[in-house]
C-alpha cells in the first residue's frame, strides 16, 4: 500500500515539474533557438532560468523604435524586437 502511494506521489511530482517547465518554456517571448545557448537542441534548466529573469527597455535602432530584452542577472542582451510598421 505504501509503495503504491509513493509511486503515485512520485509520478505526480514529475508530471507537475514537467508541466511547469513547459509552461515556462513556451510562456516566454523567446524562441527555442534563442534560449538554447549551447546549441545542443535542448533548453536545460539553467538556460531556462537565465531567460526567465529578464526585463525590457526601449531603444532606437536604425531609426526604428525597438524593444531590447536583457537578462537581469548580468544585463546582457537577449534579443531585440522592432516594430515592423513604418
Amino acid at each position: 500500500m505504501i509503495n503504491t502511494e509513493f509511486k503515485i506521489v512520485s509520478i505526480s511530482f514529475v508530471l507537475t515539474g514537467l508541466a511547469l517547465y513547459l509552461i515556462l518554456l513556451y510562456g516566454l517571448p523567446f524562441t527555442h533557438d534563442e534560449m538554447d545557448m549551447n546549441s545542443n537542441g535542448i533548453v536545460g534548466l539553467s538556460e531556462l532560468s537565465y531567460f526567465f529573469d529578464y526585463d525590457t527597455r526601449p531603444i532606437i535602432l536604425n531609426n526604428k523604435e525597438c524593444t531590447e530584452y536583457f537578462a537581469l542577472k548580468d544585463g546582457l542582451q537577449l534579443k531585440i524586437a522592432c516594430n515592423n510598421a513604418d
